[in-house]
């Protein structure tokens, strides 16, 4: 089938202009494999922390499209009011106690699930890890060992968090 059907499919042409960034879609995937074997409803959770303009679109609505649409799973509750993993916990917090939810499965990256768990422990959850992302190869090449900007995003990564953990135990 030709890409240019793919708005015949149903997605919301909406959802065509702007998606997921790729490490939105790693955790997707895995939250879909979770919920498919599990049969647990899924909240997604995020805000429009970049956004450019009023009509940007909150990242846990087009999360909530990507998981229909792509992945076939939906979600149950959408939270996206939040910009920060603080709020992220607060307002899913205030979801989840409508309906007696008290433990949870966190799906993130394994650089960020520390933080997260904590913050979400924080507001009253058992959370059971679901951390995904990890990096592994059989072989090393020297390539492996020369900067790229895979390599740089990742380092990235690990001092945000480093960063995000001496903020959060300053703030909180």
């Amino acid at each position: 089938m030709p890409l240019w059907m793919y708005g015949l499919l149903g997605a919301p042409s909406q959802y065509q202009q702007q998606d997921v960034s790729v490490a939105s879609m790693e955790r997707l995937r895995l939250g879909a494999r979770l919920a498919k074997a599990t049969r647990l409803p899924i909240l997604v959770t995020g805000g429009a922390p970049d956004r450019v303009n009023e009509k940007d679109i909150p990242e846990a609505i087009l999360m909530s499209n990507v998981l229909q649409y792509e992945l076939g799973v939906g979600s149950t509750w959408i939270e996206s009011n939040s910009n920060t993993t603080q709020v992220n916990a607060q307002e899913s917090a205030k979801i989840l106690r409508k309906v007696g939810i008290q433990t949870i499965y966190l799906v993130t990256h394994f650089w960020h699930m520390p933080r997260a768990k904590a913050i979400f422990e924080k507001e009253g959850f058992a959370v059971v890890e679901a951390p995904m992302g990890y990096y592994q190869k059989n072989q090393f090449t020297p390539v492996d060992f020369y900067p790229s900007s895979v390599g740089f995003q990742r380092t990235r990564w690990i001092f945000y968090e480093i960063l995000g953990q001496i903020w959060y135990r300053l703030k909180f």
